[in-house]
């Protein structure tokens, strides 16, 4: 029993595995749609060749025209660049010149300004202690007719009470 129980240990038993080549199967089929499918496969059209010589081209009075429009255009606007930077290159000094003067100008007016703002301000401030001073005046003289007017009504008040007085007097008296 030992003997068949040893040889036991050499072999191995696939329990687990069935005895079926859907595996095999399987792995055919991808295997075959992998090669159907060709992604690596390089699909560019090779570049175009061009002649070494130039293109021929016919030329038709068309063609010819257009060309000559074309350069003329190019020259008049070449001419016209030239003019302005010939325009452009100008002596600095009437510039400056220009510019000292409107600078001078400029600091004549802010004097003047100055000038002005100044003398408005002592015209207002003596046009203010003109208008207190007529005020103060104004005050002083309603002051002294209300004083005058106080004291004529006092008279009165008093001749009111002499006469009072007297006519209660004469009532005693009568």
């Amino acid at each position: 029993t030992t003997k068949k129980y040893a040889e036991s240990n050499v072999q191995e038993f696939k329990l687990h595995e069935t005895r079926s080549n859907l595996q095999r199967v399987r792995r055919e089929v991808e295997e075959k749609r992998a090669k159907e499918l060709d992604f690596d496969k390089d699909k560019r059209a090779p570049p175009v060749r061009m002649p070494r010589e130039g293109a021929t081209v016919k030329l038709n009075t068309a063609a010819i025209l257009r060309e000559d429009s074309l350069y003329k255009k190019k020259q008049e606007q070449e001419a016209r660049q030239i003019q302005a930077y010939e325009a452009e290159l100008r002596d600095s000094t009437e510039f400056h010149a220009w510019q000292t003067e409107m600078r001078s100008k400029d600091i004549h007016r802010a004097r003047e300004n100055v000038e002005r703002t100044r003398v408005l301000a002592k015209l207002s401030a003596e046009e203010a202690r003109r208008a207190i001073e007529r005020q103060k005046e104004d005050n002083l003289a309603l002051a002294s007719q209300i004083k005058e007017e106080s004291d004529a009504m006092m008279e009165q008040r008093a001749l009111e009470v002499q006469m009072q007085a007297m006519m209660n007097r004469r009532l005693v008296e009568d």
